[in-house]
Protein backbone atom coordinates (compact mmCIF):
# COMPACT_ATOMS: atom_id res chain seq x y z
CA UNK A 1 0.00 0.00 0.00
CA UNK A 2 2.63 2.66 0.49
CA UNK A 3 4.28 1.55 -2.17
CA UNK A 4 1.24 2.45 -4.26
CA UNK A 5 0.90 5.72 -2.69
CA UNK A 6 4.59 6.63 -3.23
CA UNK A 7 4.16 5.86 -7.03
CA UNK A 8 0.48 7.72 -7.20
CA UNK A 9 2.58 10.85 -5.27
CA UNK A 10 4.99 10.76 -7.74
CA UNK A 11 2.70 10.47 -10.61
CA UNK A 12 0.86 13.60 -9.22
CA UNK A 13 3.71 15.52 -9.60
CA UNK A 14 3.82 15.21 -12.58
CA UNK A 15 6.70 12.68 -13.40
CA UNK A 16 8.90 14.94 -15.46
CA UNK A 17 12.49 14.59 -14.34
CA UNK A 18 13.31 13.60 -17.83
CA UNK A 19 16.38 10.40 -17.91
CA UNK A 20 18.50 12.82 -19.23
CA UNK A 21 18.41 15.01 -16.76
CA UNK A 22 21.15 13.85 -14.16
CA UNK A 23 21.09 17.33 -11.76
CA UNK A 24 17.27 15.96 -10.72
CA UNK A 25 17.80 12.77 -9.72
CA UNK A 26 18.92 13.58 -6.08
CA UNK A 27 15.98 15.99 -5.42
CA UNK A 28 13.41 13.20 -6.86
CA UNK A 29 15.23 10.58 -4.30
CA UNK A 30 14.81 12.66 -1.78
CA UNK A 31 10.79 12.69 -2.79
CA UNK A 32 11.03 9.45 -2.34
CA UNK A 33 12.75 9.04 0.97
CA UNK A 34 10.36 10.98 2.65
CA UNK A 35 7.14 9.54 1.48
CA UNK A 36 7.94 5.90 2.19
CA UNK A 37 7.18 7.21 5.90
CA UNK A 38 3.89 7.99 5.02
CA UNK A 39 0.57 6.32 4.10
CA UNK A 40 -1.66 9.02 2.07
CA UNK A 41 -4.20 8.07 -0.02
CA UNK A 42 -5.18 10.17 -3.28
CA UNK A 43 -8.28 10.08 -5.54
CA UNK A 44 -7.27 9.12 -9.12
CA UNK A 45 -9.32 11.68 -10.13
CA UNK A 46 -6.90 13.94 -8.69
CA UNK A 47 -4.37 11.95 -11.26
CA UNK A 48 -5.91 13.46 -13.99
CA UNK A 49 -6.23 10.41 -15.83
CA UNK A 50 -9.27 8.79 -17.48
CA UNK A 51 -11.45 6.60 -15.47
CA UNK A 52 -13.44 4.92 -18.46
CA UNK A 53 -11.47 4.30 -21.14
CA UNK A 54 -9.64 0.52 -20.67
CA UNK A 55 -7.24 -0.79 -23.27
CA UNK A 56 -8.24 -3.74 -25.33
CA UNK A 57 -4.75 -5.28 -24.07
CA UNK A 58 -4.29 -7.25 -20.66
CA UNK A 59 -1.55 -6.27 -18.68
CA UNK A 60 0.08 -9.40 -19.36
CA UNK A 61 3.88 -10.24 -18.55
CA UNK A 62 6.98 -8.08 -19.74
CA UNK A 63 8.45 -9.76 -22.96
CA UNK A 64 6.81 -12.94 -21.82
CA UNK A 65 7.93 -14.79 -25.64
CA UNK A 66 10.17 -13.57 -28.45
CA UNK A 67 8.59 -12.28 -31.35
CA UNK A 68 9.20 -14.26 -34.69
CA UNK A 69 10.95 -11.09 -36.17
CA UNK A 70 13.92 -10.01 -34.30
CA UNK A 71 15.94 -6.43 -35.96
CA UNK A 72 19.16 -4.66 -35.68
CA UNK A 73 19.51 -1.51 -34.86
CA UNK A 74 19.58 1.03 -36.53
CA UNK A 75 15.91 0.52 -37.21
CA UNK A 76 13.04 2.05 -39.16
CA UNK A 77 10.05 3.16 -37.16
CA UNK A 78 8.08 0.74 -38.47
CA UNK A 79 10.39 -1.81 -37.66
CA UNK A 80 9.51 -1.66 -33.76
CA UNK A 81 6.95 -3.78 -32.70
CA UNK A 82 3.99 -2.14 -30.76
CA UNK A 83 4.08 -1.51 -26.29
CA UNK A 84 1.24 -2.94 -25.19
CA UNK A 85 -0.83 -2.37 -28.13
CA UNK A 86 -0.09 0.74 -28.99
CA UNK A 87 2.98 1.60 -31.89
CA UNK A 88 4.64 4.78 -32.21
CA UNK A 89 4.05 6.61 -35.18
CA UNK A 90 0.47 5.84 -35.24
CA UNK A 91 -2.02 8.13 -35.90
CA UNK A 92 -4.71 10.12 -33.47
CA UNK A 93 -7.01 8.27 -35.53
CA UNK A 94 -5.25 4.84 -35.10
CA UNK A 95 -4.51 5.33 -31.48
CA UNK A 96 -8.35 5.89 -30.42
CA UNK A 97 -9.49 2.42 -32.36
CA UNK A 98 -7.44 1.01 -29.31
CA UNK A 99 -9.81 1.34 -26.87
CA UNK A 100 -13.00 -0.13 -26.39
CA UNK A 101 -16.61 1.88 -27.80
CA UNK A 102 -15.36 4.56 -25.66
CA UNK A 103 -12.23 6.37 -26.87
CA UNK A 104 -10.62 8.88 -24.91
CA UNK A 105 -10.69 12.50 -25.54
CA UNK A 106 -7.72 14.61 -26.93
CA UNK A 107 -6.64 17.30 -25.50
CA UNK A 108 -5.81 20.57 -27.16
CA UNK A 109 -2.08 20.87 -28.38
CA UNK A 110 0.24 22.75 -26.53
CA UNK A 111 2.36 25.45 -28.55
CA UNK A 112 5.04 23.00 -29.69
CA UNK A 113 2.00 20.86 -31.31
CA UNK A 114 2.71 18.45 -28.49
CA UNK A 115 -0.36 16.39 -27.02
CA UNK A 116 -0.34 14.73 -23.93
CA UNK A 117 -2.44 11.61 -22.67
CA UNK A 118 -1.95 9.63 -19.08
CA UNK A 119 -3.56 6.25 -18.04
CA UNK A 120 -3.27 3.74 -15.05
CA UNK A 121 -2.63 0.27 -16.45
CA UNK A 122 -4.16 -1.66 -14.15
CA UNK A 123 -5.12 -1.31 -10.93
CA UNK A 124 -4.96 -5.24 -9.73
CA UNK A 125 -2.20 -5.99 -6.75
CA UNK A 126 0.11 -8.33 -9.05
CA UNK A 127 3.85 -9.73 -7.36
CA UNK A 128 5.57 -10.41 -10.97
CA UNK A 129 6.46 -7.35 -13.37
CA UNK A 130 3.86 -5.67 -14.95
CA UNK A 131 2.98 -2.18 -16.30
CA UNK A 132 1.46 0.14 -13.98
CA UNK A 133 1.03 3.79 -16.06
CA UNK A 134 1.45 4.67 -19.62
CA UNK A 135 1.89 8.21 -20.78
CA UNK A 136 1.42 9.37 -24.66
CA UNK A 137 2.60 12.15 -25.98
CA UNK A 138 1.75 13.07 -30.32
CA UNK A 139 3.60 15.76 -32.49
CA UNK A 140 1.99 16.37 -35.07
CA UNK A 141 -0.89 13.96 -34.67
CA UNK A 142 1.38 11.40 -34.20
CA UNK A 143 2.32 9.25 -31.69
CA UNK A 144 6.19 10.62 -30.82
CA UNK A 145 6.78 9.20 -27.53
CA UNK A 146 5.37 6.72 -24.86
CA UNK A 147 6.67 6.81 -21.38
CA UNK A 148 5.71 3.52 -19.31
CA UNK A 149 6.19 2.89 -15.30
CA UNK A 150 6.81 -0.80 -14.38
CA UNK A 151 7.09 -2.59 -10.92
CA UNK A 152 9.70 -4.63 -11.22
CA UNK A 153 9.42 -7.95 -9.14
CA UNK A 154 12.03 -10.15 -6.97
CA UNK A 155 12.45 -12.64 -10.13
CA UNK A 156 14.89 -9.84 -11.38
CA UNK A 157 16.89 -9.67 -7.85
CA UNK A 158 19.35 -11.75 -8.72
CA UNK A 159 19.87 -10.54 -12.31
CA UNK A 160 21.61 -7.80 -13.43
CA UNK A 161 19.63 -4.49 -15.14
CA UNK A 162 21.24 -5.15 -18.14
CA UNK A 163 19.01 -8.12 -18.90
CA UNK A 164 16.01 -6.11 -17.65
CA UNK A 165 16.84 -3.68 -20.62
CA UNK A 166 17.24 -6.15 -22.93
CA UNK A 167 14.18 -8.63 -22.72
CA UNK A 168 12.55 -4.39 -23.02
CA UNK A 169 14.18 -4.00 -26.58
CA UNK A 170 13.76 -8.12 -27.49
CA UNK A 171 10.04 -8.22 -26.79
CA UNK A 172 9.77 -5.05 -28.80
CA UNK A 173 11.69 -6.97 -31.84
CA UNK A 174 15.23 -5.30 -31.23
CA UNK A 175 18.07 -6.89 -30.37
CA UNK A 176 20.70 -4.93 -29.31
CA UNK A 177 22.80 -4.08 -26.31
CA UNK A 178 21.75 -0.88 -24.39
CA UNK A 179 24.39 1.68 -22.63
CA UNK A 180 24.73 1.67 -19.13
CA UNK A 181 25.44 4.76 -17.67
CA UNK A 182 25.04 6.28 -13.90
CA UNK A 183 22.28 5.80 -10.97
CA UNK A 184 20.82 2.54 -13.14
CA UNK A 185 20.29 4.32 -16.12
CA UNK A 186 20.43 2.72 -19.56
CA UNK A 187 19.89 3.99 -23.25
CA UNK A 188 19.63 2.50 -26.73
CA UNK A 189 20.15 4.47 -29.57
CA UNK A 190 18.74 2.81 -32.61
CA UNK A 191 18.04 4.44 -35.56
CA UNK A 192 14.91 6.24 -35.73
CA UNK A 193 13.88 5.27 -32.20
CA UNK A 194 15.35 6.12 -28.70
CA UNK A 195 15.21 3.86 -25.61
CA UNK A 196 15.36 5.14 -22.43
CA UNK A 197 15.52 2.81 -19.01
CA UNK A 198 15.84 3.87 -15.42
CA UNK A 199 15.22 1.42 -12.31
CA UNK A 200 14.69 3.30 -9.25
CA UNK A 201 15.58 0.84 -5.95
CA UNK A 202 14.14 2.27 -2.49
CA UNK A 203 16.63 4.70 -0.48
CA UNK A 204 15.45 3.27 2.37
CA UNK A 205 14.31 -0.41 2.84
CA UNK A 206 13.12 -3.09 0.52
CA UNK A 207 9.76 -3.26 3.39
CA UNK A 208 8.56 0.13 2.00
CA UNK A 209 7.36 -2.03 -1.57
CA UNK A 210 4.58 -4.65 -1.35
CA UNK A 211 5.66 -7.97 -1.11
CA UNK A 212 7.43 -9.67 -4.83
CA UNK A 213 8.34 -6.10 -5.88
CA UNK A 214 11.81 -5.21 -5.85
CA UNK A 215 11.34 -1.31 -7.61
CA UNK A 216 9.94 1.26 -9.87
CA UNK A 217 11.64 0.97 -13.40
CA UNK A 218 10.57 3.93 -16.16
CA UNK A 219 10.88 3.00 -20.04
CA UNK A 220 10.35 5.91 -22.56
CA UNK A 221 10.56 5.30 -25.93
CA UNK A 222 11.17 8.21 -28.53
CA UNK A 223 10.52 8.65 -32.44
CA UNK A 224 13.89 10.36 -33.17
CA UNK A 225 13.39 12.25 -36.26
CA UNK A 226 9.82 13.56 -34.44
CA UNK A 227 12.27 14.72 -31.55
CA UNK A 228 14.46 16.80 -34.09
CA UNK A 229 11.47 18.43 -35.41
CA UNK A 230 10.16 19.90 -32.31
CA UNK A 231 13.49 21.34 -31.31
CA UNK A 232 13.82 22.53 -34.48
CA UNK A 233 10.11 24.04 -33.51
CA UNK A 234 10.64 25.35 -29.81
CA UNK A 235 14.51 27.30 -30.90
CA UNK A 236 12.07 28.64 -33.61
CA UNK A 237 9.63 29.71 -31.25
CA UNK A 238 12.09 30.89 -28.89
CA UNK A 239 14.08 33.03 -31.58
CA UNK A 240 10.31 34.66 -32.60
CA UNK A 241 9.60 35.67 -29.06
CA UNK A 242 13.29 37.16 -28.73
CA UNK A 243 12.34 39.16 -31.55
CA UNK A 244 8.96 40.61 -30.35
CA UNK A 245 10.99 41.12 -27.26
CA UNK A 246 13.60 43.29 -29.16
CA UNK A 247 10.82 45.18 -30.93
CA UNK A 248 9.25 46.38 -28.06
CA UNK A 249 12.36 47.69 -26.15
CA UNK A 250 13.18 50.11 -29.63
CA UNK A 251 9.80 51.20 -29.85
CA UNK A 252 9.06 54.89 -29.01
CA UNK A 253 5.67 56.55 -29.77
Amino acid sequence: MIAQTITKLLIALKFRYRLSSKHRILPLFSILSCLSLVTVQIPQTRLGLNNTAKPLFDGGQLAAQSPAVINKCPIQLDQLLALRGFRLGASITEFTKSFQGNPPSIPEPDPSGIRSLKFNWSEEPRKLTDMTQIEFRFFDDRLYQIEATYKMGTEWEERPLSEFAEAISRGMGVEARWAEMPDKKFRLDCGQVRFNLWVMEPTMSRSSLPAGQMAIAFLTLTATESEAQIKKREESFRQQQQRNSERRRVFTP
